[in-house]
């Protein structure tokens, strides 16, 4: 929608700023406009002084308008941030701890990811997909995973290669991969 600024009724010179929050409704007058009007800018005996306060004024206007808008509030669709927060080593193998943050508005119903196990010479030692189960929206989630091929005491990165299922209730355009974050507390990386 566009925002239509007029300085004065006899000059006709107008400016347009794009308005996101203003419905187009067919009934109205000046469907998807706001028309603002300056009737004291623009005169015949106008000074340079005037004619910046005008257009400072028409700057604010239409920052203010644009950054009222719902649309500019929302953009950001948030993140899901994966944190390797602790690893023990078990009789069966290797327990490892993830605190999962669920920044976005979405609820996730599957969240899995290929998870791939480097030494510290940097060699592939196991591979495994894991789930992380049903994530609810701005909420953390604790997940305690057991692999029973993998040496803790051996392991110096874990790749999240990709993640298999990223099933939500959001916009399809949302992509789970590029949104992912991964962090590590302990000596052990993870990394996407």
């Amino acid at each position: 929608m566009i925002a239509v600024a007029k300085f004065g009724s006899d000059c006709g010179d107008e400016i347009a700023l794009p308005i996101a929050s203003i419905p187009n409704r067919p009934d109205w007058p000046n469907a998807g406009k706001i028309v603002v009007g300056f009737p004291t800018c623009w005169s015949s005996g106008m000074k340079d002084r005037t004619m910046l306060h005008c257009v400072g004024t028409l700057l604010a206007v239409g920052m203010c308008l644009g950054l009222a808008s719902p649309s500019t509030a929302s953009a950001e669709p948030g993140s899901i941030a994966i944190e390797l927060n602790k690893v023990e080593a078990v009789p069966t193998g290797c327990r490892l701890h993830f605190d999962v943050h669920n920044s976005t508005a979405m609820k996730f119903n599957v969240l899995s990811a290929d998870l791939v196990f480097f030494d510290s010479d940097g060699v592939m030692s196991s591979r495994s997909l894991v789930s992380f189960g049903r994530l609810h929206p701005h909420k953390h989630h604790f997940n305690s995973l057991e692999f029973p091929a993998v040496d803790c005491l051996k392991v110096s990165r874990i790749l999240v290669n990709g993640l298999q299922q990223c099933q939500h209730d959001g916009d399809e355009s949302f992509d789970c991969l590029s949104a992912l974050s991964t962090s590590h507390k302990g000596a052990i990386e993870l990394v996407k």
